[in-house]
């Protein structure tokens, strides 16, 4: 290889590293911003029962439903 080729080695090197962290920011927002949605929710669901709008039964049941896996 000569001085071209290992310009253009180092140059796909840098292109897969930029790639790579910008994925790994972009999962990582992607994951707060799931993870700031679920607590928001719950907050709203534990507000609404503390202020008796909604009954232990009806609570239970959002709440499990907040927890549970997504389909």
């Amino acid at each position: 290889m000569g001085a071209d080729g290992g310009l253009f080695l180092g140059l796909v090197t840098l292109l897969l590293l930029v790639v790579l962290v910008a994925g790994a920011v972009y999962l990582l927002s992607t994951a707060r911003r799931d993870a700031d949605a679920d607590t928001d929710a719950l907050a709203v669901l534990r507000r609404r029962y503390a202020r008796g709008e909604i009954d232990d039964e009806e609570f239970e049941r959002r709440q499990t439903r907040l927890d549970g896996p997504v389909s």
